[in-house]
C-alpha cells in the first residue's frame, strides 16, 4: 500500500501533466489564485477518496496534515461550505 504523500504526489503529478497539456485560459481581473489549477484538481480528487466519510472529516484531515504539502493552502478556506466551487473559481483567474 501507498504512504498518503507518495500517494498525493503522484496524483498531483498525474493532474498537472494533463493541465499542461490543456489550453491555457486567460488571466482574470482580481487578485491571484493561491492555488494552482492542479493543486485544487488534486485536493478535490483526494477529498472524495473513500477514506473520509464527510467534508467534515476531509476539512478536519487537510487542515492538519495537508499544510505541508499544500503550502498557501488557507484553513480558513476549508471552512467554507462548497470550498471546491470557491477554489475553482479563483484558480480560473
Amino acid at each position: 500500500m501507498v504512504d498518503v504523500d507518495t500517494f498525493l504526489t503522484i496524483l498531483y503529478v498525474m493532474v498537472d501533466d494533463f493541465c499542461q497539456s490543456r489550453p491555457q485560459k486567460e488571466q482574470h481581473p482580481g487578485p491571484d489564485a493561491s492555488l494552482s489549477p492542479s493543486e485544487v484538481i488534486t485536493l478535490a480528487i483526494f477529498a472524495r477518496w473513500s477514506r473520509f466519510s464527510s467534508e467534515r472529516d476531509f476539512y478536519r484531515y487537510a487542515s492538519a496534515r495537508l499544510i505541508g504539502a499544500f503550502p498557501s493552502l488557507c484553513p480558513t478556506a476549508l471552512s467554507s461550505t462548497d470550498w471546491c466551487a470557491t477554489a475553482l473559481a479563483s484558480s480560473r483567474r
